[in-house]
């Protein structure tokens, strides 16, 4: 009986103890939601619906307010260098907090700043000579850094005008700033400044002394930024998609104003240029923020090939997913009746005649609001015609970039062999930087010899390589 009871008592304790876990785990569950709340709003509109992002996934940036938190010491930098990093990063499209722009009258500036600071990605650290003198800045820098160490953001130090090592060991202005709050009662808090601006000053960051020009400096802080952020996919879906991330800052703000109108966006550019590339890898990156998407490929050909009543009847079946819509009447009112109320996310892609836009996507009434029509032509004109206002001009690559193309398919690496470097460099000059021409001369010229690169440059430079231009023909 004794062995019976001791089993029972013990067994009523393992219980005990696990209920209690469990209960404890749920109250942690909520108590993070509850603190830190999934919220989709960000600087332009469509970017909390569809945010495209940056390193991180599209679906994870939607767990931030903001792109960028701004820390700094007004008196030091507000007038000149933050005026202007502000100004580039909002023109970049980056939501960026700034606390004499975004707290609203009537809000208690510390905790208004520190919820600014949990729902950022970025915080932005202007550490200028008298940012250790404000008790709220160095407030505020302890905030973030508990928020790096929990991982919930990224820490970016701009070392303005001062030197790093000052920062680390709070020497220099630094010292003598601590001295003054040494003064204070309550050592702890001085403290734990300590240790958070110490934790700064060994984070590798922007040291301004190393650029004569600061317009320099913010250019390459704010291309920085642009890349962490507007690159949703992982470098392993973006395949050969070189030169995307310069593609995407700047297609990117024209998508992300307004949720609540609709925007037509035109991608325009040269045959081979990379139109449709750019158009599938932003469908693909804000395809989940809408409530149903169409990608049409070819319309030029398909339009001429089966009139506009077949096309509509496909953007409609793939919209609303139904494989039969035969039903429905074929007409333009059938589209605005069925789509006025849906966001919508449609690319026509490889349009030439502007009556292709009438009949497709007529005007922004027919869809609901936060739609976005994106168009892909190489024929400014239909553009116009259509007043499409928002136009992306798709500018051949880099020469770096090219490069890089280039090799990847010539060598199926990112950079030329050695023995092969000075002659892909004059490929690559004579192919001005089109990613379809890249991409063709550079599976050629695979495992090829030397002399036989010799001839195809020499064919290049003569405009008179046949095989090259049929490859390119076959693939317009």
């Amino acid at each position: 009986m004794a062995v019976v009871f001791f089993f029972i008592v013990f067994s009523f304790i393992v219980v005990c103890l696990g209920l209690r876990r469990l209960i404890q785990f749920c109250r942690k569950e909520e108590t993070t939601q509850f603190s830190h709340p999934v919220t989709s709003t960000v600087a332009a509109p469509v970017a909390a619906e569809a945010s495209a992002p940056s390193v991180t996934s599209s679906s994870s940036r939607s767990l931030w307010k903001y792109d960028v938190f701004l820390s700094f010491r007004g008196t030091d930098v507000r007038k000149g260098f933050l005026s202007h990093l502000y100004k580039a990063l909002t023109d970049n499209g980056i939501h960026t907090f700034r606390d004499d722009t975004e707290l609203q009258r009537g809000n208690f500036i510390s905790p208004a700043l520190l919820g600014a600071i949990e729902r950022s990605r970025f915080a932005v650290v202007v550490l200028s000579e008298n940012y250790a003198t404000s008790r709220w800045c160095l407030q505020e820098l302890v905030h973030i850094t508990d928020c790096l160490e929990k991982k919930r953001l990224e820490l970016i130090p701009v070392f303005f005008g001062v030197d790093p090592s000052h920062v680390k060991r709070q020497s220099g202005n630094f010292a003598k700033a601590f001295a003054e709050h040494e003064k204070r009662p309550d050592t702890e808090t001085v403290e734990s400044w300590r240790k958070a601006m110490s934790k700064v000053g060994f984070i590798s960051g922007w040291d301004s002394r190393n650029w004569n020009e600061e317009s320099k400096l913010i250019e390459e802080l704010v291309q920085d930024l642009s890349d962490r952020l507007f690159s949703p996919l992982s470098s392993s879906d973006t395949g050969d998609l070189i030169g995307m991330r310069t593609h995407m800052r700047n297609i990117y703000p024209l998508m992300s104003v307004d949720p609540n109108d609709v925007r037509m966006i035109g991608i325009w550019g040269m045959g081979g240029i990379g139109k449709t590339t750019i158009a599938k890898y932003v469908y693909k990156c804000f395809l989940n923020k809408f409530d149903g998407a169409c990608l049409l490929e070819n319309v030029k050909r398909d339009f001429k090939r089966y009139g506009p009543s077949h096309l509509r009847e496909k953007i409609l079946s793939e919209i609303f997913r139904k494989t039969d819509t035969n039903t429905w009447n074929r007409d333009s009112n059938v589209m605005k009746e069925r789509l006025c109320g849906k966001k919508i996310l449609l690319v026509l892609d490889d349009v030439d005649d502007s009556h292709q836009l009438e009949e497709l996507a007529g005007k922004p009434e027919w869809f609901g609001p936060g739609s976005r029509i994106i168009i892909t032509t190489r024929d400014r004109r239909v553009l116009d015609l259509h007043d499409v206002e928002r136009i992306y001009e798709v500018m051949p690559l880099m020469s770096t970039e090219a490069l890089q193309l280039f090799s990847k398919h010539a060598f199926k690496q990112p950079l030329p062999s050695e023995d092969y470097r000075e002659l892909s460099t004059d490929v690559v000059k004579q192919l001005d930087g089109l990613p379809l021409a890249l991409q063709v001369v550079g599976g050629s010229l695979y495992l090829r010899e030397l002399e036989f690169w010799e001839d195809k440059l020499d064919l290049l430079r003569n405009n008179s390589d046949d095989f090259f231009v049929e490859g390119v023909k076959s693939k317009l």
